[in-house]
């Protein structure tokens, strides 16, 4: 790795501004250790995001992650949510034969999103949601029995996390495709058979 390091704005939290170590390889973001992001505070302003596990890096306010956890404010404990992200994005890898995969790992990001408790709703009423969506490349999710496998395993994460407060018939799972050729890491722009070649070599 080039010995080159950056200071990144990352996300703003609770009006806190965070910067973080971030290393960056001369040639791009997929060989840089992962850095943590989420829309909670679940880190304090003096966190030492250099160290912390799945990645994002100069993504700016707004933007739509890979993975994104959407709950009602409160539904899962801070001192659940790193773990369940990671269970959530170590799950996607297995299923999909990556797990370890030196390309696709530090490439998995994520977040959570709290929604406050008066603005979530199901059958037009105000209740309590979970929602995991993936956004990912057209490739993903091939198969009836992988997507049945993630929704399963996805659904029991999320109702653990949750400490078994939360019913299943309200823990949702989606997905979204991603155009071929706009999936941008590290400023290139790869098609799914780039993908498929840079996950082969890892």
């Amino acid at each position: 790795m080039h010995e080159e390091q950056k200071i990144v704005q990352i996300q703003f939290i609770h009006g806190c501004a965070f910067s973080a170590q971030a290393l960056f390889a001369a040639n791009g973001f997929r060989n840089v250790p992962a850095i943590a992001h989420y829309a909670g505070a679940d880190f304090p302003c003096n966190a030492d995001w250099g160290s912390a596990p799945f990645c994002i890096s100069q993504i700016p306010l707004g933007v739509e992650m890979p993975l994104t956890l959407i709950v009602t404010e409160g539904l899962i404990p801070k001192d659940r949510r790193q773990a369940t992200i990671a269970k959530l994005s170590e799950a996607f890898l297995k299923l999909h034969g990556l797990a370890g995969n030196q390309f696709f790992t530090p490439n998995v990001i994520g977040h959570i999103a709290d929604i406050p408790a008066d603005s979530t709703f199901a059958g037009m009423k105000p209740t309590a949601v979970a929602i995991v969506e993936w956004l990912t490349p057209s490739f993903a999710f091939p198969t009836r029995d992988i997507q049945k496998a993630y929704v399963k395993e996805a659904t029991q994460i999320v109702f653990d996390a949750c400490e078994g407060k939360h019913p299943r018939e309200q823990i949702w799972v989606n997905l979204k495709y991603a155009v071929d050729g706009m999936w941008g890491i590290g400023g290139d722009a790869y098609t799914n058979e780039e993908l498929g070649e840079a996950a082969a070599k890892g």
